[in-house]
């Protein structure tokens, strides 16, 4: 999992569609 994702969610598991939005900002900040 990506470092930060556990925190941005609040400890639940991201659904795909949040893990590639997730991704997605990365990408572009």
């Amino acid at each position: 999992m990506i470092a930060g994702l556990d925190e941005h969610l609040g400890m639940r598991d991201p659904t795909p569609e949040e893990q590639a939005a997730f991704e997605a900002k990365l990408s572009t900040d």
